[in-house]
């Protein structure tokens, strides 16, 4: 019985390869990017991971308190983005009229 299971076994062994890559073939260029893409998605994960172990830099993730405002700044800036935009109409309306006026 033993020398049977081992014919068996040497049988299989011997037998021709199924498929491209046990058959020898090169792994085909669709299987090399899945596989260039597994790998580079585990180097982002273990990238991220290290990320987050790392000491927080900046403001809010330092835990220093979110700067207040007091309005101040937003509308002196919104101010003068009006004043600017009024200026360039004016610049474009007096073009137009003085390009009627001469013809």
């Amino acid at each position: 019985m033993k020398a049977r299971a081992v014919e068996k076994a040497k049988a299989a062994s011997q037998a021709a390869p199924r498929g491209a890559v046990a058959a020898g073939d090169a792994p085909s260029e669709k299987a090399k990017r899945a596989e260039d893409a597994a790998a580079m998605k585990a180097r982002a994960v273990e990238k991220a991971k290290a990320a987050s172990q790392a000491a927080p830099r900046g403001a809010v993730a330092a835990g220093e308190a979110p700067a207040s405002s007091n309005g101040v700044a937003p509308l002196a800036g919104t101010a003068a983005g009006a004043m600017l935009l009024a200026g360039a109409g004016t610049f474009v309306i007096r073009r137009r009229s003085a390009a009627r006026a001469n013809g």
